[in-house]
């Protein structure tokens, strides 16, 4: 059960920000346009710089602009009025513009103020005749508001005006607005009527973007600067000091509780309830999407451009009929054009509690005021019982004397250090832009050992098209964990008696104390027990929004958002604490509550918009839209009783659910061929064979993502230096985007859909029709360092995110790819029969490599492949629905791969006389899709049709690869660093550091990155190398499983024996070169990552062999008789 706190009231607050920017952006002198972002800037150097940018010379007199206070200033405008009103706002100062001179000249002085009038009066519900609490008055003055004021809880309302003012104007959510001459001889009565919000209002006016000027309702916009001048950390805090009628309640009885989302008032009524939608709550978009009030709590500040308060029930003209209670729109900051920048925001703050305002009674007073209630006085005058509360009365004295006065108030409390990290890095063209931000938040309450821990990261990208097409995707993945106090709620301690002691002279927490025949117990019992109280969710969101300018006047707004959040709250309470105290019965005392719970949501919106102007004076537009939305929400949770033992807290422990039968508890933990190796060869072979998994799988990640970058690149440079673009890769690379977006909606479809499989079947056939159709027509044109980035990024979100989202759905898709392929690859050979230009035999050595043992790890994937092995352990294995099915399926795929590798032996045999390089065809998937689409033009097909859908099914492997190869190095990471006799509640924080999945992952792709740049070329020997050499520790570790399980396995000796030899020779000569060009030309950061590569496998590998190979002839022990 969530439990609300007290929010305690801030003394100190203090934030520290720092930014780091890579690029430099170049300034263009007399520009017409202005663009400033400054802070604590002298006026003079602000005015040097507007005459820079805007060609204006500016003249001021130095005596009259030296005292004036410092310039904040962030515009963007060729308006030079908004510059100067901006730059001189609140200095006292005006200007006045002759030609092309701007003359700084003294303020003029304020006309005086007219008489004030009041005006009194009420307002009632027009069909009810009931008072209406919270209604704004406001009285308007060409166009602004002047002055205003709210009715109170009988629907009073007094407002002071200017005698010039004559009308006021009521507005109410829900309500029609109404204006009313102003009526100063009497007390004005109005009334409201309620106004209903149609649906084909909705069809008619939904979701467009409409000018502040012509919004007729109730309006704030509050800037991302406005909102850190308030509260950098609180945004909710922040929103509501900033926008009249919007009220923070302030819950004094409660206590400081990072984890209690604030409650908001909006008019007088209750607009926010946590963690769920009321139904008189305003509508909150982000980016178009509805997120709720918990969402917009653990939101990223740094993230916000702008917010946007309608108050009014006339935002339903944006926002439809769910808007009739007013909207909160929320836009986060749009992607920049220009070279990759890097920001970093440290924003700090202390928090501790004020208790001034707590005047409670000290321990003399609480008597006191307890004598003067009579609590010491007998009523009836009965001698005896007199006598007896005297006694409690001079027992109570006796020990204020000896000096006890507990502050009770300041037991459960603390002084807390907050920090909020984020780094957002952001980069692109006038086409592709990408940004990344990253953020990790660690607030702590005042309550002691409450907390609320935030880690997240959003990925964004915009593609445009030829200024008529925009793609903008926008996903994010984010944990949030908070932790509620062991030490109980606040008032527990506000209501403790003062003159009680404590502790008793032993120093042991007295449990309950007994006055006025009433006991009270000691809340500090509680927070020496193991108590746990925490409430967790993970959410994912995705929104993908397309807007196609048709013509000149018409424009398509189409948007799909999907939100996942998965929530878990857990409590355990001790057996130990006072609320179980009288209880007698051990079944029930001691509770497990858990809580679980799924949200989905998914929301689609398409629009038209078209506006035209006709006879050059009449403006026409019109709005035709609709929507789709879907809730899912599933819950469920039990409480279970009976602990007899504070150790044993897992709910299979308990004894029985709370009313009825008794709870079971399962836990699983999948195992890898780690475990073989830990349980078979020992805790030393498992460490050496993870970590050299680990080095592995960045050496994989490293090759292939530069294989695709390849594939990728749009641009090809030719030897005299010009650049051309490539149509067909920029048609790979736009299907293969598209193919992934639609890989995640196929998944949602298989998951969630429950259709038939013929259904799926042809839902992914048209999804892939679509898919190269896009990209044909809409090819995309970056060159291959910006690939390596979106490729990246790409695999840190695709190896994180659960197997049935991504991997498994787009595994479905590229069944289809790569059928195709094959199908296609040999009609292509049997019908094209082209000729084998390999010569049939060149040398033993050719450049500088030998046959031996070249040939056996050139080929990386052959038939004992280390690769394998982990992806089958790692990722396939979650695929099969049932374990005999394994057979079968890893023989038939064996059985494809050899086919598929005598293809393409001939179709790099038909290219063998240079045929490829002429082509432009460089990467491996490029020359093999050349190859078949040139076998296939001799059936009619088109060239660019087969290259286009051949490069797709290798690439769409090739990252298939990438993410699976990245899962498994993470997770070979987090294993490495794992315990088993530790439970991981109890890891340091350097271990829980190791073992979470985002920094094992980040921490894997970062070097893998570096490594990218070196180019695949160089790296397949050593990525060859490693590969084959883990194929031989997987050989050995199987035969040494098979020996102790009293299995055959003596097929594997020769295999490992001959591949042992093979790849440490190969390492050898890999660290041989690579150390001759160090001593003499030096290395590059690349290649020296490579040398520390090749010598910690070899070094690894023959450990980690050599300890297999004795477990191998180990003699097995007797058993005792």
């Amino acid at each position: 059960m969530k439990k609300i706190r007290l929010t305690m009231k801030l003394l100190l607050f203090f934030s520290l920000a720092l930014v780091l920017n890579t690029s430099a952006i170049p300034s263009k002198a007399q520009q017409t346009k202005v663009s400033l972002n400054l802070k604590d800037k002298q006026l003079t150097e602000v005015l040097k710089l507007i005459q820079q940018q805007s060609g204006f010379n500016i003249l001021y007199s130095n005596e009259l602009v030296k005292n004036n206070r410092m310039v904040s200033l962030r515009i963007d405008s060729d308006d030079i009025h908004e510059v100067m009103r901006a730059c001189l706002q609140g200095n006292a100062l005006d200007y006045e513009i002759q030609n092309n001179t701007i003359i700084i000249k003294a303020l003029a002085a304020a006309p005086q103020v007219p008489q004030v009038v009041k005006v009194r009066g009420h307002v009632i519900d027009a069909k009810t005749g009931q008072p209406m609490p919270g209604v704004t008055v406001v009285a308007m003055d060409g166009g602004g508001a002047v002055t205003g004021a709210a009715t109170d809880a009988d629907g009073l309302f007094t407002v002071n005006l200017p005698e010039d003012i004559r009308e006021l104007t009521f507005t109410f959510v829900g309500y029609k607005s109404v204006t009313l001459p102003v009526q100063t001889d009497k007390e004005m009565t109005v009334r409201l009527e309620e106004e209903v919000a149609e649906m084909d209002e909705v069809v008619v006016n939904g979701y467009f973007t409409k000018s502040k000027n012509s919004y007729t309702g109730a309006v704030k916009t509050i800037t991302n600067d406005q909102l850190k001048s308030v509260s950098n950390t609180n945004i909710i805090a922040a929103i509501s000091a900033l926008t009249p009628g919007l009220n923070l309640v302030e819950r004094s009885d409660l206590g400081s509780n990072p984890n209690r989302v604030p409650e908001l008032l909006l008019r007088g009524m209750s607009s926010f309830s946590s963690g769920t939608r009321v139904v008189n709550q305003p509508t909150i978009m982000l980016d178009g999407v509805e997120i709720s009030m918990e969402e917009l709590y653990d939101l990223d500040m740094n993230e916000i451009e702008n917010i946007t308060v309608l108050k009014d029930a006339s935002a339903t003209a944006l926002y439809g009929s769910r808007a009739a209670n007013g909207v909160i729109v929320i836009e986060r900051k749009k992607l920049a054009e220009g070279n990759i920048r890097v920001n970093y925001n440290l924003t700090g703050n202390v928090q501790f509690p004020y208790l001034k305002d707590y005047d409670l009674l000290n321990a003399r007073e609480k008597l006191e005021f307890e004598r003067l209630a009579g609590l010491y006085t007998q009523p009836n005058n009965n001698r005896e019982e007199q006598t007896v509360l005297d006694m409690k009365y001079n027992e109570v004295l006796a020990e204020i004397e000896r000096g006890v006065d507990s502050y009770w108030l300041s037991q459960p409390l603390q002084t807390s250090v907050n920090q909020r990290y984020s780094a957002y890095l952001e980069g692109g063209d006038e086409h592709f832009r990408y940004g990344i931000n990253l953020k990790f938040d660690k607030d702590n309450g005042v309550m002691k050992k409450s907390g609320r821990d935030r880690v997240g990261i959003n990925v964004y990208f915009q593609y445009d098209i030829a200024n008529k097409l925009v793609v903008r995707n926008d996903i994010s993945v984010e944990d949030v964990k908070g932790y509620n106090s062991p030490y109980g709620t606040f008032s527990q301690y506000a209501a403790m008696n003062p003159y009680e002691r404590m502790r008793d002279e032993e120093g042991e927490l007295i449990r309950e104390y007994s006055r006025h025949d009433r006991i009270t117990r000691n809340p500090l019992i509680n927070s020496l027990l193991p108590n746990t109280s925490y409430e967790k969710y993970t959410q994912v969101r995705d929104n993908l929004q397309v807007q196609w300018w048709a013509t000149q006047h018409l424009r398509i707004n189409g948007s799909v958002g999907l939100t996942k959040q998965i929530n878990r709250d857990e409590a355990f309470t001790s057996a130990q604490s006072t609320q179980f105290d009288g209880i007698t019965n051990i079944a029930e005392k001691g509770s497990y509550v858990i809580s679980n719970g799924t949200d989905m949501d998914v929301e689609g919106k398409l629009t038209l918009d078209y506006s035209n102007l006709f006879f050059d004076h009449l403006s026409f537009n019109l709005g035709v839209g609709t929507e789709f939305t879907t809730q899912k929400t599933q819950e469920d949770g039990y409480t279970a009783t009976g602990f007899v033992n504070d150790k044993l807290t897992y709910p299979s422990y308990a004894q029985q659910y709370q009313r009825n039968g008794k709870p079971s508890g399962y836990f699983d933990k999948g195992r890898t061929i780690g475990y073989i190796i830990e349980e078979y060869i020992g805790k030393l072979g498992k460490k050496l064979f993870l970590l050299f998994c680990w080095l592995f799988c960045i050496l994989v990640v490293a090759a292939f993502a530069d294989v695709v970058a390849g594939t990728f690149n749009g641009f090809l440079t030719a030897d005299d230096g010009t650049v051309s673009k490539i149509t067909a890769n920029g048609a790979v690379a736009t299907t293969s985007m598209i193919f992934i977006v639609e890989a995640v909606c196929l998944g949602m479809i298989l998951r969630y859909g429950k259709l038939h499989k013929w259904v799926n079947t042809a839902i992914a056939i048209v999804m892939l029709i679509g898919a190269v159709a896009l990209g044909m027509n809409f090819p995309m044109f970056l060159p291959r360092t910006t690939w390596h980035v979106i490729i990246f990024i790409y695999i840190l979100i695709a190896s994180v995110a659960p197997v049935w989202s991504l991997l498994q759905p787009r595994d479905y898709l590229n069944s289809y790819l790569l059928i195709f392929m094959i199908i296609a690859a040999i009609i292509g050979v049997f019908v094209a029969n082209p000729q084998c230009h390999l010569e049939a035999f060149t040398s033993f050595n050719v450049d500088g490599q030998t046959l031996f043992p070249i040939l056996f790890v050139t080929i990386a994937c052959g038939a004992v492949s280390g690769f394998h092995s982990l992806v089958s352990s790692g990722t396939a294995s979650k695929q099969i629905k049932n374990e005999k099915n394994m057979l079968p399926v890893s023989f038939g795929a064996m059985l494809m791969e050899s086919m598929l590798a005598i293809i393409a032996l001939i179709a790099v045999a038909s290219f063998a006389k240079g045929e490829a390089a002429a082509q432009g065809l460089t990467t491996q998937p490029q020359i093999f899709a050349g190859a078949i689409a040139n076998f296939l033009e001799v059936i009619g097909l088109p060239h660019t049709l087969v290259f286009t859908l051949i490069n797709l099914a290798v690439s769409a492997f090739a990252l298939t690869s990438l993410d699976s190869v990245a899962r498994v190095g993470r997770l070979s990471f987090q294993e490495f660093f794992q315990d088993n006799d530790v439970d991981e509640k109890d890891y340091t924080p350097f271990r829980k550091l190791m073992v979470n999945k985002y920094f094992a992952t980040i921490l894997t792709l970062v070097l893998a990155y570096l490594l990218a740049k070196v180019g695949y070329a160089e790296i397949w020997p050593l990525f060859g190398s490693a590969n084959q050499l883990l194929s031989v520790l997987a050989l050995v570790a199987c035969a040494v499983f098979l020996k102790k399980t009293k299995r055959q396995g003596i097929m594997l000796w020769a295999p490992a024996v001959f591949m042992m030899a093979v790849t440490f020779s190969a390492l050898g000569l890999t660290i041989y070169k690579l150390t001759g060009a160090l001593m003499t030309t030096g290395l590059d950061l690349g290649n020296t990552l490579q040398l520390i590569f090749a010598v910690l496998l070899l070094i690894l590998g023959v450990i980690v062999a050599v300890q297999g190979i004795k477990k191998l002839f180990e003699k097995p022990q007797k058993k005792a008789a």
